[in-house]
């Protein structure tokens, strides 16, 4: 058995949970709407040892020239860089209306019920 897949898949599985259901959500069923203790509480965050996690070193630490340094985000895509900002209008002035009530909500809730038509 393939042990970094399996911990690969529980860790993607987690991830799912806390932003599926948690996080991108109204804020009123939001992760953390009762504090931060809420959050650290959620099964995506367990093994972490809060009180001491200020004391961890981390794992990559950046060396930025100016605090406006930009070094370390990738540049290859550049090219790939729209001249109008995505979502501008270029034609005249009105809404696109195919996204109009468009939110991640929906999109989430519709793949949830396409994987449970997948078992």
């Amino acid at each position: 058995m393939n042990f970094t897949f399996l911990m690969m898949f529980i860790y993607l599985e987690k991830l799912k949970s806390l932003s599926e259901g948690s996080l991108i959500t109204s804020a009123d069923h939001r992760l953390g709407k009762k504090g931060a203790e809420e959050i650290k509480e959620h099964v995506f965050f367990s093994g972490i040892d809060w009180s001491t996690i200020q004391n961890i070193e981390a794992p990559f630490v950046p060396h930025l020239k100016l605090v406006t340094d930009t070094s370390y985000f990738p540049t290859d895509d550049l090219g790939d860089v729209p001249n109008e900002p995505v979502g501008a209008d270029t034609d005249s002035g009105s809404k696109d209306l195919a996204f109009l009530g468009y939110t991640i909500s929906k999109l989430l809730r519709l793949f949830s019920i396409n994987e449970k038509n997948k078992n």
